[in-house]
C-alpha cells in the first residue's frame, strides 16, 4: 500500500475531496439556516440583516433557494473532480490488463 502511494499509483485526493464535500455541505447548510432563521435569533442578527437587501419573508425563500442551488453546484463540482480521478484509475486498470 505504501509503495503504491509513494509511486503515485494510488491517489489520496479522492478521499480528501470527499472530506471537503462534507465540510462544504455542512457550511452551506449552516449558512442556509442562518439565512432562514436569522431574523428570529435575536438582536445580534439585526445587524447582519440590516446590511442584507431582503426582509423576513424573502430571507426565508432566498435561504431555501440558496440551500438547494448551492448544494447542487457543490455536489456537481466535487463529483466532477472524482470523475477525473476515476478516469485515471480506469486507465491504470486498462494498462495493467494490457501487460
Amino acid at each position: 500500500m505504501f509503495e503504491r502511494l509513494i509511486s503515485f499509483e494510488t491517489f489520496i485526493a479522492p478521499v480528501i475531496i470527499q472530506v471537503f464535500y462534507w465540510i462544504g455541505f455542512t457550511l452551506i447548510t449552516l449558512v442556509s439556516l442562518v439565512m432562514i432563521f436569522g431574523p428570529f435569533l435575536g438582536s445580534w442578527s439585526y445587524e447582519i440583516y440590516r446590511l442584507m437587501p431582503f426582509t423576513l419573508g424573502s430571507g426565508f425563500i432566498i435561504g431555501i433557494l440558496y440551500f438547494i442551488i448551492a448544494q447542487l453546484i457543490w455536489r456537481f463540482l466535487t463529483e466532477l473532480y472524482l470523475v477525473i480521478f476515476s478516469i485515471n484509475d480506469r486507465l491504470g486498470q486498462l494498462r495493467d490488463k494490457a501487460k
